[in-house]
């Protein structure tokens, strides 16, 4: 049992094992009390998958998203979006600081928060099509290159929602196959004045 202390890039959180040793859990985040599985040692840490939830951070929250957790598109949908824009500051906060050498304090890092759905401007979506030359459209399964196939995504923009909807209604003259293929939309932006 570990107390998940700092949320790190990439949906780990660390933690200390009874004997210090730093235990990096996958898809826990600063807060969450855990009984966690080894899943690999290395000399100065271990790497771990959690097997029962003790007790969640309270800015945890339940998904809307129904394809959450096993898909692999997204890694805090249980995750307050504020909190989420806080893990990213001190994400860049760290880089900024540990890596480049600048004195940054997470203060000075502004980062734009729009609405806590549809955000998405772009993205990388895993396609399939099948035998009966319909198409599948979706992300990989969490820790896997299964195919997960969705018909909404809460995180993609309303415009890649549409377009996700009219393109799993084609029917494509095509052999089955694999292949990736990156959705843009064009960005929202609210003026603002700059201070």
């Amino acid at each position: 049992e570990v107390l998940v202390e700092k949320t790190l890039y990439n949906n780990v959180g660390l933690a200390r094992a009874v004997d210090g040793q730093t235990v990096l859990v996958d898809n826990a985040i600063s807060g969450d009390r855990v009984l966690c599985q080894v899943t690999t040692k290395h000399s100065h840490y271990q790497q771990a998958k959690i097997i029962e939830t003790i007790e969640k951070n309270p800015r945890r929250k339940e998904s809307s998203c129904r394809f959450f957790p096993k898909c692999g598109g997204c890694q805090w949908q249980d995750v307050k979006y504020s909190e989420q824009v806080g893990f990213k500051k001190s994400f860049i906060q760290d880089a900024l600081t540990r890596i480049a050498k600048l004195p940054v304090s997470e203060d000075q890092i502004e980062i734009w928060q729009g609405e806590d759905d549809y955000y998405r401007n772009r993205v990388l979506f895993r396609c399939e099509i099948k035998n009966d030359q319909t198409i599948g459209v979706g992300f990989f399964e969490e820790g896997s290159h299964t195919q997960i196939h969705v018909s909404h995504c809460k995180i993609a923009s309303l415009g890649i929602n549409e377009l996700l909807a009219e393109f799993s209604k084609a029917r494509f003259d095509l052999p089955p196959q694999k292949f990736r293929m990156e959705w843009q939309t064009l960005p929202y932006y609210e003026e603002r004045e700059l201070a």
